[in-house]
């Protein structure tokens, strides 16, 4: 994580004394960047905790959250709305489907809770009774397929 201190301060640095530095050459920009690396490693104690923020480490603390997705703390809350609900605790887990031999997969999608992802993922005018498809079968086939054969998931291209 040191590394990721180090890159946030030349960030930090680089954002404070230089304010134009999109209007910069090429040339300039790698001069500059050169000198404030040598002067922050330089200046870099590695044997301290680190006091930056994650947010910051991880180049978000600047970032606002798209509109409608939920925080961590709102996902919290809701799983746990739903999980104290006296109606809700009457379904139990679901079995995994018998096509699903190896074990690591089973385990993964006994953690997909129906209930839940189908709430999240649903449209407004979502209704059980007319659906073939449910959220959650969708989503459990992208997560089981993207493990299963990563070689062929969409993201690899």
């Amino acid at each position: 994580m040191h590394h990721k201190d180090i890159k946030a301060r030349i960030r930090k640095q680089l954002k404070t004394h230089f304010p134009n530095w999109h209007r910069l050459t090429r040339k300039e920009k790698k001069e500059i960047a050169r000198q404030v690396l040598e002067q922050v490693i330089e200046n870099y104690d590695s044997s301290k905790k680190i006091a930056t923020p994650v947010p910051d480490l991880i180049g978000l603390s600047d970032q606002q959250p798209t509109e409608g997705i939920m925080t961590v703390e709102q996902m919290a809350e809701f799983i746990a709305e739903h999980q104290s609900d006296p109606l809700f605790r009457l379904y139990g887990k679901h079995s995994p489907h018998p096509a699903i031999k190896d074990i690591e997969l089973q385990y993964i999608d006994s953690l997909i809770d129906n209930r839940i992802v189908n709430k999240i993922l649903a449209p407004d005018g979502y209704k059980p009774a007319i659906r073939y498809l449910f959220p959650c079968n969708m989503l459990r086939a992208e997560i089981l397929k993207a493990i299963k054969y990563p070689e062929i998931s969409y993201r690899k291209f």
